[in-house]
């Protein structure tokens, strides 16, 4: 048995490297606990099959999207896509890794730059996809801080502080 938090029922929740692994844990995590769940990966085999698992243990399918992270305009479609499905995200998991194993003399720049594209670049561009800075309003307080710390980046963090507050608050 889990535990059960009533503050994820029904919550939009994207995971960057949903499909296997550490990201299928979560992924079903998020799916017991009555999310609306999509996902970003490119393992076609892996994240069909979970999709399909995740239907028929918890009568709950997680959306998934087939993308390379390491495509900003194809992360963007693919955040879209999550968005038009499953509602504003309210909660972006950045998992997605390329982890391999290697000698410091094998690191090449270009190397370094594929890597960077997979590990560090798309952490970025999908909390910028999540967050726009645009008259969306910003989610609930009770959405992450991952979300609020980059929504603060790209407002400013006035803005952030304001839309946090009470409407009978707000200047």
């Amino acid at each position: 048995p889990s535990a059960i938090f009533p503050d994820l029922k029904d919550r939009s929740v994207l995971i960057t490297g949903g499909g296997s692994g550490i990201g299928a844990s979560l992924t079903e995590g998020f799916i017991r606990q009555g999310s609306r769940v999509a996902f970003i990966d490119i393992a076609d085999g892996p994240s069909t099959a979970l999709a399909d698992r995740m239907e028929s243990r918890h009568a709950n399918r997680p959306l998934y999207i087939r993308a390379d992270l390491s495509d900003v305009a194809a992360l963007r479609n693919a955040v879209e896509q999550a968005i038009e499905k499953i509602g504003l995200i309210t909660v972006l998991v950045n998992n997605a890794a390329w982890d391999d194993r290697h000698d410091i003399d094998d690191v090449t720049p270009e190397y370094w730059d594929r890597n960077q594209s997979i590990n560090l670049r798309p952490q970025f561009f999908a909390a910028q996809a999540v967050v726009p800075a645009t008259d969306r309003p910003l989610p609930a307080t009770s959405a992450p801080a991952p979300i609020w710390a980059m929504a603060a980046g790209m407002r400013g963090q006035e803005e952030v502080e304001h839309q946090q507050e009470p409407a009978s608050h707000r200047r």
